[in-house]
């Protein structure tokens, strides 16, 4: 009966800790996540630059590609059928390609059997907008799709693949070839897609 009762008299004690480590992690979810940006009524592209933008494509301790970059904007004309195009990587700009490094794919692990899901991996997003707030944060497991487009690009020999992610707030597109003589994956376009809606009703505006 004494080893209840003192059992009892620590759960009491507990009790104000837990609601206390509730309280903080509401208020700590509220600070990183807020509702809107910082009003301003100055600057008339106010939501269309100095977005950061830290991706990282991963699976089970495998890092495949891990990078940050920093002041993505986009201009007025550039927005259409109801997005905002930031352009991350360009085709266009050979410099900007990036290897994916290792071998590619989702492991699993059961008590009995363990196995690989070829050209799969996890994709961490993370976007600030210019007052460094989250704007859009997501992880998705994604899959490479082979596509019949040819590369543009002379440097590269071998097959070409893209994948798609889509949620409410955006989309992220990536397209990637195959280089033989390295034997490795390179990252040749990275697109975000950002819904207006979102924006709009993010930083006050109307676009």
């Amino acid at each position: 009966m004494r080893e209840v009762e003192q059992q009892q008299q620590r759960d009491r004690l507990r009790r104000p800790t837990a609601a206390v480590e509730v309280e903080r992690l509401q208020k700590w979810m509220h600070t990183v996540a807020p509702d809107k940006a910082t009003l301003d009524d100055i600057d008339p592209e106010y939501g269309l630059h100095d977005y950061q933008l830290h991706i990282d494509m991963h699976s089970k301790g495998n890092t495949y590609m891990c990078g940050t970059f920093r002041s993505l904007f986009c201009r007025k004309e550039y927005i259409r059928n109801g997005y905002l195009r930031l352009t991350v990587i360009s085709y266009k700009n050979n410099s900007q390609h990036l290897p994916l490094v290792g071998k590619l794919g989702l492991s699993w692990k059961t008590d009995a059997l363990e196995g690989i899901v070829q050209n799969c991996f996890i994709m961490d997003v993370t976007l600030l907008d210019e007052s460094q707030k989250p704007f859009w944060c997501f992880s998705a497991p994604v899959k490479m799709v082979t596509t019949s487009k040819a590369p543009d690009l002379y440097k590269y020999f071998g097959s070409s693949y893209y994948l798609n992610y889509v949620d409410s707030i955006g989309k992220v597109h990536v397209e990637m070839v195959w280089m033989e003589e390295t034997q490795e994956y390179y990252i040749t376009n990275l697109v975000l897609y950002l819904s207006t809606q979102k924006i709009s009703s993010w930083f006050g505006r109307n676009y």
